[in-house]
């Protein structure tokens, strides 16, 4: 049985967290993301991050999102998919912090277990075989 305060507080922080397990935006540590750097003028390597609740499926999507948003900001409409490597990922992440002496010390941490997929993509022309859409990723 959940006693009353731990309850309230798991009501309090429903909305919040699963906004932040769902949500599209630059990856950060607790709550995943995405990342991308450029190989070349029409390469780009996107990973995506989301933690074990939101699965690998919202991880996918994440990836394919992104992919489609470089490609029209690059003045692409279409890209390929070169490359995919998935993976799962364990994050120390400390919880609490004591200060002494001005060094902080941790208290206490978890493991953020997460999954992670990584997409090499090129931007191609839209006869290319297989090539995806980028307008018509949702």
């Amino acid at each position: 049985m959940i006693k009353k305060p731990l309850a309230v507080v798991l009501v309090l922080l429903a909305p919040i967290l699963s906004g932040c397990v769902a949500g599209y935006h630059s990856e950060n540590l607790l709550f995943g993301g995405f990342s991308d750097r450029q190989i070349s003028s029409t390469e780009f390597q996107v990973t995506a991050v989301a933690n074990l609740i939101a699965g690998m499926d919202r991880v996918e999507r994440i990836a394919l999102l992104r992919s489609a948003e470089l490609t029209l900001q690059n003045g692409g409409t279409h890209f390929s998919i070169l490359g995919t490597d998935d993976r799962d990922r364990h994050t120390n992440v400390f919880r609490s912090a004591s200060k002494p002496n001005g060094i902080y010390v941790p208290k206490d941490s978890f493991d953020a277990a997460q999954l992670q997929r990584v997409l090499t993509i090129r931007i191609v022309p839209s006869d290319t075989p297989d090539a995806v859409d980028a307008a018509n990723v949702t």
